[in-house]
């Protein structure tokens, strides 16, 4: 199986008394549920930081300024391998851009997306994807991160 490449990340914003990211609530007919992180597939040819702009513009349709690479991960099973990064909010509420593949797919199918913003401390009690992140997203961001956090991801 060949090496998938995904790309997306953290946008945050801070508010009196606390920080929050924006996440993708995603409801499925068969799972339920669950949070991931907005993100997607790497094109061919293109670099990893203009994918992850891409992604996130298209899954949040929030004006950001992109910083560092926060995690890379990598899933044995899968062989995929992914690139989160910390993005800093600008303006905007989040939504679907009307032209995401996220924003067709909810309109015809039981597969919804809903971008929102989940305040930081409650990432740890999410159903969130992956689950590698969920119990330390929170403590790398507040404590400042200035590297690149490898991970193996299990789901």
């Amino acid at each position: 199986m060949a090496a998938r490449t995904r790309a997306g990340g953290f946008i945050w914003r801070e508010r009196p008394g606390w920080l929050e990211v924006i996440l993708l609530r995603r409801v499925k007919a068969d799972r339920g549920e669950y949070y991931v992180i907005p993100g997607g597939s790497v094109e061919p040819g293109e670099p990893i930081k203009t994918a992850a702009a891409r992604e996130l513009f298209e899954e949040t349709n929030v004006k950001f300024i992109l910083e560092q690479e926060l995690y890379r991960s990598h899933n044995p099973t899968s062989k995929r391998i992914a690139h989160y990064f910390l993005a800093r909010w600008l303006e905007g509420e989040p939504s679907l851009h009307p032209n995401s593949p996220e924003m067709t797919e909810r309109e015809a199918s039981s597969n919804q997306y809903y971008p929102e913003w989940v305040k930081l401390p409650q990432v740890s009690s999410l159903k969130l994807f992956p689950s590698v992140i969920r119990l330390r997203l929170a403590s790398d961001m507040l404590e400042g991160c200035t590297g690149v956090i490898e991970l193996e991801e299990t789901d």
